[in-house]
C-alpha cells in the first residue's frame, strides 16, 4: 500500500504540476478528454480538459463570475454513473489560440466521487 507521499512522487513525475502566478497547484493535474454536463442550457456539455482530485479544467467560458457556484456531471471513464461535482470558478483563462476557459475547484465532491476521481487518475499515471 502507498502512502499519500509515495503517491504524489508518482504523480508529479507523471503529471508535472503547472505553476499558476507564483504557486503550485495543491494538486497535480492530468490532461484528459472527459464530458461534464452542467445544469443550464449554456453549460449542458462542456469538455474537461484537465483533472485532478481538486479540481479541473473547462474548455469553455460560461456566463460565471470568479467565486459563482457550478454544479455538473462528470463522466469518468471506467464508472456506469456520472460523478456529482459541486464547484466554485477560480480563474479564467484563454490559451494562445484564443480558446477560453474555467478553472474549478471542487467544493462538494462525496467520499465515493472523490474515489472515482482519484481512481481513474491513478489509472492514468500508471498508462504513462
Amino acid at each position: 500500500m502507498s502512502t499519500d507521499d509515495d503517491r504524489r512522487r508518482q504523480w508529479n513525475s507523471a503529471f508535472p504540476e503547472r505553476r499558476s502566478g507564483d504557486g503550485r497547484r495543491a494538486h497535480p493535474r492530468a490532461l484528459v478528454g472527459l464530458i461534464a454536463r452542467g445544469q443550464s442550457a449554456e453549460s449542458a456539455v462542456v469538455a474537461v480538459t484537465e483533472l485532478s482530485v481538486g479540481g479541473l479544467y473547462l474548455e469553455r467560458e460560461l456566463e460565471l463570475q470568479d467565486g459563482d457556484p457550478i454544479e455538473f456531471d462528470l463522466f469518468v471513464p471506467g464508472c456506469d454513473e456520472p460523478v456529482r461535482i459541486d464547484g466554485v470558478i477560480r480563474y479564467r483563462a484563454e490559451d494562445e489560440a484564443g480558446k477560453r476557459g474555467m478553472g474549478i475547484r471542487f467544493d462538494g465532491v462525496s467520499g465515493s466521487a472523490a474515489k472515482v476521481i482519484e481512481a481513474y487518475l491513478d489509472r492514468l499515471a500508471r498508462a504513462r
